[in-house]
């Protein structure tokens, strides 16, 4: 027995859906429940995220030893308990997770738009959509009885601002920022339109990321997860159990289970190859900073600072490349001229005029900002921690559907179907831009 392969979101059947589901269940969970273990449970919560922020992608594998001394969870299992996840992640999106606004269950984005022509059923006295639930609900579901309510636990998928809530207690009190009430797809177009103030005026009005330094942008050695995941859970640090890398790799069966470790790995290779590059542009960065603070010169246009560090002599300038030369003259020509002007009227609306590097290292930081936001988390906490979610009662039903009104359902299929036409149209502009430079290019 073995999950459909037609397509990646076929349109599945109530008996489709029964047998891929108990196929997964028994392949991945053990069989029965471990004794009941009395609290505290775990010390912190153990959380791992997506590797890639897309809401089909496969969960991060690693482990905690904590879970074998507190609750008796071992490696082995849990390990197992994710593999059999990320099947029916890739498989089958999850119908509900855990979102921020007040805490209740909430469709994943895009979700209710791709299950429009799957398992559902109308009542059209009552007006009320009856969705069947997904692979992965019924997986989580059958997890937590089999694995982890013995313990004293629970397993919820979350976005990342319920995990930050749950975890670290973090509430956004200030509200979206500007730029989230226009459109995240609209700002990534122009983070990456080639116009001079395109990108200053999205990081103007969007909410404000953390800065990457250079010396933390390489977290861990890049083999297991990449740089932006591992950056992710470094921020976790003292708030959930340290996640350990290094575990041994799944273990492919079948077709499906082969598929979905390739996919695993073709996802971090092209991701790594993009965040490589973003990472070279913040090391040479901040080398070109760090040189201007060994010069006495602030880089932000704050004027003569005393050095940083030990003055750059002539033996030094001597062996630096020629372009390493010209960028340093640059940067400091570029602190001089802030020093001298001033902010100016549009520097005091949309921030001050920047280098082709600084734009580039600072688009990326806001992109990554906003990635984080979309990545979906494995939480797994103790159970008392249910009582922050409202509705979480919904999701353990064991009733293998959910029933939306009319209204409710018209207005999500709405909401997505624009984001999903404007990111179709985002996509359009970028292909076009990309187009009309290439034909400049040749002429």
């Amino acid at each position: 027995m073995a999950l459909s392969q037609s397509s990646p979101y076929p349109e599945p059947s109530s008996i489709q859906l029964d047998r891929d589901s108990e196929f997964l269940i028994q392949s991945f969970l053990p069989p029965s429940p471990p004794p009941e273990y009395a609290p505290p449970g775990l010390p912190l919560p153990f959380c791992t995220p997506q590797i890639t922020p897309s809401f089909d992608a496969p969960f991060a594998r690693g482990y905690n030893r904590a879970l074998q001394d507190s609750v008796g969870i071992s490696q082995d299992e849990l390990l197992a308990f994710l593999d059999g996840l990320n099947i029916a992640m890739t498989a089958s999106p999850p119908l509900r997770v855990v979102n921020l606004a007040g805490m209740v269950i909430g469709f994943i984005p895009y979700h209710w738009a791709m299950i429009a022509g799957a398992v559902m059923q109308t009542a059209a006295q009552t007006g009320m959509h009856i969705l069947s639930k997904t692979v992965t609900d019924r997986y989580l579901r059958a997890a937590n009885r089999r694995i982890f309510r013995p313990r004293g636990l629970v397993v919820r998928l979350c976005t990342t601002a319920a995990m930050q809530h749950l975890v670290m207690h973090a509430a956004d009190a200030a509200g979206p920022s500007t730029m989230t009430k226009i459109g995240r797809g609209v700002g990534t177009v122009l983070l990456h339109a080639p116009l001079p103030f395109s990108s200053r005026i999205v990081r103007a009005i969007a909410d404000k990321p953390p800065v990457i330094p250079p010396s933390i942008s390489a977290v861990g050695d890049g083999r297991h997860l990449t740089v932006a995941t591992q950056r992710r859970l470094a921020a976790l640090a003292g708030h959930a159990l340290p996640l350990d890398l290094a575990v041994p790799p799944a273990k492919a069966q079948g077709v499906i289970d082969t598929m979905s470790q390739w996919g695993v790995n073709l996802d971090m290779w092209r991701t790594g190859r993009q965040q490589d590059k973003v990472e070279r542009r913040r090391r040479e960065l901040g080398r070109i900073e760090s040189q201007l603070g060994r010069l006495g010169i602030d880089p932000h246009g704050g004027g003569r600072t005393p050095p940083s560090g030990p003055p750059i002599g002539d033996a030094e300038l001597y062996v630096m490349g020629r372009r390493e030369r010209k960028d340093l003259r640059r940067a400091a020509r570029r602190a001089h001229k802030r020093e001298v002007r001033g902010p100016g009227l549009i520097g005091s609306l949309i921030g001050p005029k920047e280098g082709r590097l600084e734009r580039r290292v600072a688009n990326a930081d806001l992109l990554e900002h906003w990635a984080t936001d979309k990545v979906i988390w494995v939480v797994i906490m103790n159970a008392d921690k249910d009582k922050e979610i409202e509705g979480i009662e919904r999701a353990d039903d064991l009733k293998n559907e959910e029933q939306v009104d009319n209204q409710t359902w018209k207005a999500q299929i709405m909401k997505e179907r624009d984001a999903l036409e404007e990111e179709e149209d985002d996509e359009e502009e970028l292909a076009e831009e990309a187009h009309g430079r290439f034909s400049d290019s040749k002429r």
